[in-house]
């Protein structure tokens, strides 16, 4: 991150959501895999509530020679994640610093991932992140 301004951050600065299931799913789904000349910061993590039930989320890299449905594959970064039915969690909690990031991705690797802890529920998740070219 050495040499760039907080302006062309943000200017990278990508926003995508995804359901998270019971089953592992990769929360920044824009490209399977971080391309090999860049480096992915992902500064935000903003899981919503699905209004029927308190539900919890474990988040967890995928180990790199790892396969992303095995359990054993991941390493989990954030455990027991409650989200309030009717409210929301943010990772980090309150406000982001984009030069700060909670994941930093190399190329060629995947993830983070998350995955509901009960079944038959799902939670929204809107994850921020940019990359840069190394």
């Amino acid at each position: 991150m050495d040499g760039i301004s907080k302006q062309i951050i943000r200017e990278r600065l990508i926003t995508k959501s995804t359901w998270i299931t019971t089953s592992y799913t990769e929360l920044a789904q824009v490209a399977a895999i971080v391309g090999e000349r860049f480096m992915r910061y992902i500064v935000h993590i903003y899981l919503n509530g699905n209004q029927q039930k308190k539900v919890g989320i474990e988040i967890s890299t995928l180990n790199e020679a790892g396969t992303a449905g095995t359990a054993s594959d991941h390493t989990t970064k954030y455990s027991h994640i409650n989200v309030p039915a009717a409210d929301n969690v943010q990772i980090p909690n309150g406000s982001l610093d984009i030069e700060d990031p909670i994941f930093t991705m190399e190329g060629g690797t995947r993830g983070p991932y998350g995955r509901c802890l009960d079944v038959g529920h799902s939670v929204n998740c809107t994850v921020e992140y940019w990359d840069n070219d190394i």
